[in-house]
């Protein structure tokens, strides 16, 4: 390659350097030279025939970027740290910027590049002495493979102690002035710092800081959204921990996966343009950015199979976005509903008084209106958010994160339905190789207060109780772990509440819900073996309420809906989801978004 012409005054280029081929000095020595009110790093020698100078780098050229590590703003020692730590391929964006060069203040003395080979090899700690990228390193940020045999001393050198950095924000609730990089899984850096914003300065932040804390909230497993989240919130003066550290940094910089987590989704959802992901309801995706191409309510994500193998990938509306989204699609509908049945009201006396005689005459809200009316409530809800859990505050559950567990025990099962006692005994006589029932231990009334024994179910002791005459039926949790090495499925008659109790422990029930469509389907449900009471009206409408109230609150711990019928027909149904379910690779809930 030979020596090139020099370019024109304040010509940007971007030069790509390739240091495989053999030679392996870059061959510059740089200053930090003050220029009216700024400051740059700049090109002060070039070595002949060196690779810099083959390739294009001229005396008097200023770094704007080194790997995409931006240098505008930058000092002599970060521009001399990053420099040393260059692998085999380089990426350089510069401006010849020759009279700045001469004409400025030199901040920092330069030697001749003409150094010993130590030296040229590893760098130098001396400021202003000649800059030649190492060999043996390979955290180049253009470069995707990293070096194990990197020096722990090199690692400690380019990491600088904690410190603290106070933004005065003021009523200024636009953005900081700092764009951000990574997730939970590589930590949270500061990629740029504008110019003249609040975050600029010698006490501001700085390119490589790796964020700690922001207003005294833990940042340091903080997915990129939720730092960039945190940082927008309103606030009169920002408070910061930082730590500047390079070698992490430069490895960001190259990392395909930043944030590192797992979801269910509990809806679905079809593409509507070119690199959108399309899922199922129930899918498991892999997250990998949480802020994708710098958008906030953007994921990109990788729909997996029950193995966890990578099948393909793309953009879905993040946790917030679909909150959004859903929540004022539900406001939307429920607000159309009301209209038009206030219109519908309005516009139908006649049959308002039909509605109220036969209401008064039978004293039964049976009507063919009352059921009309109903069911405007229902579309309400259900037409919006018909798979999403809805919870006790009233907000939408799009996503829940999930971690893949290795279970290779038989798992126990909860049944949630008003029958779940008659089921348990039909399947346990029927099949008592599979299935068992956990034995309880009776606690008299007069012995143990209510208070004591919710502090026995808070501590792990109990995972659930029931109220009997004069005693407390206590399921223990010891029973519970016991049995499940016995290679049979324990059935349990547990409330909702008992599973994440059960999760607690590190036991991971099989939950199936049986819906039933109406009280009428639980009260017809007849078999003198399993049932000896008739249930009554009264009971079957208690239940029903109940358990729709437990759907709409515990959905998303569900494994299994199967639907209500006879108890031939549910013991089939669960049979057959035990069956599945068992074979199935675990994916649990794990926390929060």
């Amino acid at each position: 390659m030979e020596p090139r012409n020099k370019p024109a005054r304040g010509t940007t280029r971007e030069i790509k350097i390739d240091r495989r081929s053999g030679q392996q000095q870059l061959g510059i020595t740089i200053k930090q030279i003050r220029y009216g009110k700024r400051s740059g790093i700049f090109v002060s020698s070039v070595s002949e025939n060196s690779l810099a100078a083959l390739h294009g780098v001229f005396e008097g050229d200023q770094l704007l970027e080194i790997c995409s590590i931006n240098m505008r703003s930058a000092n002599y020692e970060h521009a001399a740290s990053v420099l040393r730590n260059l692998g085999d391929q380089i990426q350089l964006l510069i401006q010849y910027n020759p009279q700045s060069f001469s004409d400025g203040d030199s901040s920092s003395p330069t030697h001749s590049p003409k150094t010993s080979r130590s030296v040229a090899r590893h760098g130098s700690n001396a400021s202003g002495e000649t800059i030649t990228p190492a060999t043996t390193p390979r955290n180049n940020p253009c470069n995707a493979s990293n070096s194990s045999q990197r020096s722990r001393e090199s690692n400690q050198s380019m990491c600088e102690q904690p410190r603290w950095v106070f933004l005065p924000r003021g009523n200024n609730l636009t953005n900081i002035g700092v764009t951000l990089i990574g997730g939970n899984a590589v930590g949270i850096y500061v990629f740029e710092v504008l110019k003249d914003s609040i975050a600029s300065g010698s006490n501001g932040l700085r390119c490589g800081d790796q964020i700690l804390e922001i207003n005294g909230v833990n940042i340091r497993s903080a997915t990129h959204e939720q730092a960039a989240c945190e940082l927008a919130k309103p606030a009169e003066r920002i408070s910061i921990l930082v730590q500047n550290n390079l070698s992490k940094y430069t490895k960001t910089l190259q990392e395909k996966t930043r944030d590192s987590f797992y979801i269910r989704t509990f809806f679905d959802r079809q593409a509507e343009s070119e690199g959108q992901l399309s899922f199922s309801k129930d899918d498991i995706l892999y997250i990998t950015d949480t802020v994708y191409s710098g958008i906030v309510g953007l994921w990109h994500a990788w729909l997996i199979d029950d193995e966890g193998n990578k099948l393909r990938s793309g953009t879905v509306p993040s946790k917030m976005k679909m909150e959004d989204e859903l929540t004022l699609k539900r406001s939307l509908s429920e607000a159309t509903m009301e209209d038009e049945l206030r219109g519908s009201r309005r516009n139908s006396a006649h049959v308002r008084r039909s509605f109220f005689r036969k209401r008064n005459k039978h004293q039964r809200n049976n009507s063919k209106d009352s059921r009309e009316l109903h069911s405007f409530s229902d579309v309400s809800i259900s037409s919006v958010t018909d798979t999403v859990p809805i919870l006790e505050d009233g907000t939408v559950m799009p996503y829940q994160k999930v971690d893949r567990i290795d279970y290779k025990q038989c798992r126990p099962v909860i049944i949630l339905t008003p029958l779940a006692d008659a089921l348990i005994d039909k399947l346990t006589s029927e099949s008592p190789d599979m299935y068992m029932r956990v034995p309880t231990e009776n606690i008299d009334l007069a012995v143990f207060s209510l208070a004591k024994l919710e502090k026995e179910v808070a501590d792990g002791h109990f995972i659930d109780y029931r109220t009997k005459e004069n005693y407390y039926e206590c399921i223990q949790a010891s029973e519970v772990k016991a049995r499940c090495d016995m290679n049979r499925h324990v059935l349990l008659s547990v409330t909702p509440y008992s599973i994440e109790r059960l999760h607690r422990m590190q036991i991971y029930p099989i939950v199936i819900f049986v819906k039933h469509k109406s009280s009428k389907q639980i009260r017809d449900v007849k078999d003198t073996r399993f049932i000896k009471e008739k249930l009554t009206n009264r009971f079957a409408k208690e239940q029903y309420d109940l358990y729709h109230k437990h759907e709409n609150e515990f959905r998303h711990l569900f494994t299994v809906v199967i639907n209500g019928g006879s108890l031939a027909y549910m013991c089939k149904e669960i049979k057959s989801s035990i069956n599945s379910e068992q074979k199935k690779t675990l994916w649990m809930p794990s926390g929060s978004l």
